[in-house]
């Protein structure tokens, strides 16, 4: 499968590539809200794995844009990454129309398991 990582934490992007690779997966990876619409625009991905707190752009702007249809791929599952567990961050994450929000920190297995039960119904 083909997933987008849009973090813009190094270590964060290391570890989470290390666990989509080791479970078979193609990772491309964005540091940025910009670089993940430019990325979005350039290839076809499986799934978006997308930060929701990001440098020039946050993730839910991310996901709107990607909603609109802007990258040709509007149903494309995102899985939302956020360390804010706040009632305002879980609205945000809600009103952008991502498909799901997994809390920073979490394990392999849960990262695993988001993707898992995303890509079901698929």
């Amino acid at each position: 499968m083909e997933i987008l990582v849009a973090e813009d934490t190094p270590t964060l992007q290391f570890v989470i590539r290390g666990f989509l690779a080791k479970a078979g997966h193609r990772v491309a990876l964005a540091a940025t809200g910009a670089e993940a619409c430019a990325a979005l625009g350039r290839a076809r991905f499986d799934l978006a794995i997308i930060d929701l707190l990001m440098p020039d752009m946050d993730g839910d702007e991310v996901v709107r844009r990607l909603r609109r249809g802007r990258s040709g791929q509007p149903d494309l599952p995102v899985l939302m990454l956020t360390a804010a567990i706040d009632a305002e961050s879980l609205g945000r994450v809600e009103g952008c129309g991502a498909d799901m929000m997994l809390p920073k920190p979490f394990r392999r297995d849960e990262l695993l398991g988001a993707i898992d039960c995303l890509m079901a119904g698929r």
